[in-house]
């Protein structure tokens, strides 16, 4: 799990909608495989292919891939979304990829 000064995933974390297909998470890794994975009945991905764009690293199994936008969420961290409550952060997240599309 990557953590930047005390920042992990599970304080930005949007889960919990109710939802039909993949997440946003399945939705980018679909979308930026060079081998389409294929998407089990619980929306799991299995197999597929994967190369790191800022390594050329190749991975062959979605697990582990972290899909996010570090660099504004370690600037807001940084900043003081620390102190922030946690439905503060996931209204910062949520309107803050809602409006990056």
């Amino acid at each position: 799990m990557l953590t930047v000064d005390g920042l992990s995933r599970s304080h930005s974390s949007v889960r919990g909608a109710a939802s039909v297909g993949p997440d946003t998470r399945g939705e980018v890794l679909l979308a930026e495989a060079t081998r389409k994975p294929k998407v089990t009945a619980g929306c799991r991905l299995v197999g597929g292919r994967w190369v790191s764009r800022y390594d050329g690293t190749v991975h062959t199994s979605a697990t582990g891939l972290h899909i996010d936008h570090l660099v504004a969420l370690s600037e807001a961290w940084k900043s003081g979304a620390y102190r922030w409550t946690n439905g503060t952060r996931r209204r910062y997240v949520t309107t803050w990829a809602t409006r990056s599309r």
